[in-house]
């Protein structure tokens, strides 16, 4: 049942209204599953991350041929924002996979992106979608489930969210938010993931302040780092409190 409901809510159509609509059966389908027994919920949700599993290992370059194809991957990143805000809690046995999948799809896009000059301008716009869109999905998990150990997947955040794109945070985050920044935000707007922020802060806070001295930085630019640093001053307290606490 569940590769049969999988199988329509994945079926497209160049027109649709109502319940033909893919978006309209997605809602459909996943809200049937957000009333069965947690069984079923794991079933449907394994299925769905099954042609996305790979080994996590940062330290092997991305192969392309072994790659899903880039239209997927966008469809895998928006999916998981719905299968969030939709079942909730209810997958938070599989979060690990959603949470390895999501860091494997951005470390590979890095590692095509780094050879940019030898793709197409349209597969280029497409990696940079989902390198936005997998640093969001990062975060929404991050959030969403804050009580959960993320303890094993410390150093690949640090290592690639954080370390790796300060190299292009000037140059890429003028006219509008880079994944970097926009990750950064989204820790800042909840305590919980202070410490992905202060981890670095000797090298990425100072980073995301210096971009209000780009000439011509864009009005969203400004207002992303202005609400950090509102965010991290009324925390300040909180920030201490968890310093005394380690």
């Amino acid at each position: 049942l569940a590769r049969v409901l999988i199988a329509k809510m994945m079926a497209r159509n160049r027109k649709g209204k109502g319940h033909t609509d893919p978006k309209a059966r997605r809602r459909l389908v996943l809200r049937f599953f957000a009333s069965c027994p947690p069984s079923d919920i794991d079933t449907f949700v394994q299925h769905l991350f099954e042609p996305f599993e790979t080994e996590l290992s940062l330290e092997s370059a991305p192969d392309p041929q072994a790659a899903v194809p880039l239209k997927k991957q966008l469809g895998f990143l928006n999916l998981l924002i719905d299968l969030l805000d939709t079942l909730g809690r209810a997958i938070v046995g599989v979060i690990d996979q959603a949470m390895n999948i999501t860091i494997r799809m951005v470390h590979d896009v890095e590692g095509l992106l780094a050879r940019r000059d030898e793709l197409a301008s349209s597969h280029v716009n497409v990696l940079k979608s989902i390198r936005i869109l997998g640093t969001k999905r990062i975060a929404d998990v991050l959030l969403a489930f804050p009580t959960i150990d993320h303890s094993r997947f410390k150093s690949e955040l640090e290592q690639m969210v954080l370390k790796r794109p300060l190299e292009y945070l000037r140059n890429e985050s003028a006219q509008q938010p880079s994944p970097l920044l926009r990750f950064a935000l989204s820790c800042s707007n909840d305590r919980r993931l202070f410490h992905y922020l202060r981890a670095l802060d000797d090298t990425m806070l100072p980073a995301i302040f210096g971009l209000l001295s780009i000439p011509d930085v864009s009005d969203d630019v400004m207002d992303a780092v202005l609400t950090i640093s509102e965010n991290l001053l009324l925390n300040k307290r909180a920030i201490s409190d968890d310093d005394d606490d380690d």
